[in-house]
């Protein structure tokens, strides 16, 4: 009778330890997660919620000059596993995300294109403190341009990237947007017309196609929930308009410094150690001309290439 019991309780922690030990059986759990290896990382923050039966996974990867927000999608078992799939057109990515005993999680990245089209990466969770005052303040701030971005009227905007690449962006709500690009002598276009992206290359007469996003315009919209410490450290007047200087010190992109208009919460400009980006222009509730968001590749006669460039400008 004592064997059988023994037996019984051996049976019975083997259970134990396999039921906590499978991925299938622990739940994703929710929060904001953080690469743990900032200097080479494919995925830089994911942010895991649920909503009843569901749970949805919002992807930041690292691109340049900022992270590109890949979205939210819905995740789905696959062998046990939670599994979400972020497609790009020209690429698609998969996120295989598993809580490990220690507190962790891991991701595995597959991809059928790209440097590095597997890799798996370990996220811890991020806890701001609670009590930091300055950050909260910053916040306030932050939070109002995400907003701000994210109900944008009809906009042009003037954009230069480190003094070398030159932008002029008219976009219409809700996910309409043309960008004409001036970088080293070479001029391209990119037009979302509401259903595909286009990205012409005028010089060769060639152009890609892809999908379209929700909102092609969505840089900023989500500066509020990139992990790191902000504060305030003081006012300023950038194109005759009056600033407050916010210093981002973010877990996943350095240091950065942003420029906020006071009353429109518009970002005029951000700086990093080895960059800056300037916005000398912006003009809300502009009259766009419906041509500008049109392209038709027959009446050009343009050629069709495939290439990867897009999802670095169009994404964030």
């Amino acid at each position: 009778m004592r064997i059988l019991r023994l037996l019984t309780l051996f049976c019975l922690l083997l259970v134990i330890v396999f039921f906590f030990s499978y991925p299938g059986f622990r739940s994703l759990p929710v929060g904001l997660w953080v690469n743990e290896n900032p200097t080479d990382p494919d995925i830089l923050q994911v942010r895991v919620r649920r909503a009843g039966a569901q749970v949805f996974v919002n992807t930041w990867a690292a691109c340049t000059p900022e992270p590109c927000n890949w979205g939210e999608e819905v995740a789905k078992l696959q062998n046990g596993v939670e599994a979400v799939t972020f497609d790009a057109g020209y690429k698609t990515t998969q996120l295989q995300l598993v809580a490990q005993l220690d507190g962790r999680l891991r991701v595995t990245l597959n991809s059928n294109y790209g440097r590095r089209p597997h890799s798996v990466q370990f996220f811890s969770r991020w806890n701001p403190k609670s009590d930091d005052a300055r950050d909260a303040a910053a916040r306030v701030i932050l939070h109002q341009v995400a907003e701000r971005h994210r109900t944008l009227p009809p906009a042009y905007f003037e954009q230069v990237i480190n003094n070398t690449s030159y932008y002029k962006i008219y976009y219409l709500p809700p996910n309409k947007m043309r960008m004409e690009v001036t970088s080293n002598d070479v001029s391209t276009v990119h037009i979302s017309d509401g259903e595909f992206h286009w990205q012409i290359d005028t010089a060769a007469n060639k152009y890609s196609k892809y999908p379209d996003q929700e909102n092609p315009w969505n840089r900023f919209s989500d500066l509020s929930e990139m992990a790191g410490k902000a504060r305030i450290i003081g006012q300023d007047v950038l194109y005759g308009v009056p600033c407050t200087m916010i210093l981002f010190d973010t877990i996943s992109m350095g240091r950065q410094e942003y420029w906020i208009e006071d009353e429109r919460h518009l970002v005029r400009q951000v700086t990093w150690p080895k960059g800056n980006i300037t916005y000398p222009v912006i003009r809300l509730n502009d009259t766009m001309k419906p041509e500008l968001f049109k392209y038709d590749p027959k009446v050009l006669n343009a050629g069709r290439v495939h290439f990867g460039a897009h999802f670095k400008l169009q994404s964030r």
